[in-house]
């Protein structure tokens, strides 16, 4: 299951040197829950109205992600479902992204132009870091995906992961959130939360059992892994409840444009040491296919989970030739590892 997560998010590995660069020094200045939102400097506003100022009564969003980041990409068709509910209610989400090494302004318009119908909300880029460094270092934030979470006051509300924003956004929306109370109460439900989806991904006769307690304790975060609940069924021989949840999890994602749920479905239907009973691995073709039609011609995720459906059909050629376009679109840091990593599926 690790090598599973692994390959969907290995683009990630891209930029270790930002990470070192964001950890290196002290802030200067310090932001907490509470705190005044400092001001966005925005160079070019890629996608929605341009935000001058955040406009007391309303509630913000700004979220920093990275073309990089894997875990950014398969956050946004969520955060695009949070600004469609909310918008009426004075939401205002923006996906914030500054230069870095890895990160230029030709990488952002392209994924914007290429793959910005799964981002539903205000994109912004920044030429330098000031406002990456005002709200990222100065908050201690060294990960990606963050989100801020700026109240009607204009102040701090939240600061964390955009998945649990669910639990945030209607408390801070109608005004009964408790920041100082209960964001560290949150932040210690999800870890609560993946502590608990570990245990359920060790424990073949329990794991079914474990993630049903988080659907009743969590259940906006809980829909956040439905591939996972399709591994727990998949490894429990489930063959037909997992089904019914694999042609659900399809027609949402492929409605959401969401290629990374569709990536990932298919690695785990195509995976015959969870889909052991080898139940309709066609399934697993038609999401890869899928997946790469959205994601476009280089999508290292796609083209992998492409690769192991073509492998489990019997369709070689196919597979070989996944594999090839897997490592000729992989950068170079990454090259060696696509190689050993798809040796299986070659001619």
């Amino acid at each position: 299951m690790l090598r599973y997560w692994l390959s969907l998010t290995l683009v990630a590995l891209c930029c270790l040197s930002l990470a070192a660069q964001e950890k290196a020094g002290k802030p200067e200045t310090t932001l907490n829950i509470g705190d005044p939102a400092p001001k966005l400097a925005i160079t070019k506003w890629m996608k929605g109205d341009a935000v001058q100022a955040f406009k007391p009564g309303n509630v913000y969003v700004v979220e920093f992600w990275a073309t990089w980041c894997g875990p950014c990409i398969a956050s946004m068709p969520h955060i695009s479902e949070l600004q469609s509910e909310y918008r009426s209610k004075g939401l205002t989400i923006i996906g914030l992204t500054s230069k870095d090494p890895n990160n230029s302004e030709e990488q952002v318009t392209d994924f914007v132009k290429n793959r910005g119908d799964i981002m539903q909300y205000n994109v912004a880029w920044c030429e330098d870091r000031a406002t990456n460094d005002a709200y990222m270092k100065a908050a201690g934030r060294n990960g990606i995906p963050c989100s801020f979470v700026i109240d009607k006051q204009g102040n701090v509300a939240f600061i964390g992961h955009p998945m649990i924003l669910d639990e945030v956004l209607p408390k801070v929306i109608d005004g009964t959130w408790n920041a100082k109370a209960e964001a560290k109460a949150l932040e210690e439900k999800l870890e609560a939360t993946f502590e608990k989806l570990q245990k359920a991904g060790q424990d073949n006769e329990k794991g079914l059992e474990i993630f049903a307690s988080i659907e009743k304790d969590t259940p906006r975060l809980a829909t956040q892994f439905g591939d996972f609940k399709l591994m727990l069924l998949l490894k429990n021989k489930k063959s037909a409840e997992a089904e019914a949840l694999f042609k659900t999890l399809f027609e949402k994602s492929a409605k959401k444009k969401d290629a990374n749920k569709l990536t990932s479905i298919s690695r785990m239907w195509g995976n015959t040491s969870m889909n052991t009973e080898k139940y309709k691995l066609e399934l697993a073709v038609e999401a890869a296919e899928e997946a790469q039609k959205l994601a476009g011609p280089k999508d290292i995720g796609s083209l992998l989970a492409a690769a192991q459906a073509y492998d489990a059909v019997g369709n070689k050629a196919k597979a070989s030739e996944a594999a090839d376009k897997a490592i000729t679109a992989a950068p170079d840091q990454l090259k060696d590892r696509i190689k050993q990593m798809v040796e299986k599926y070659k001619k």
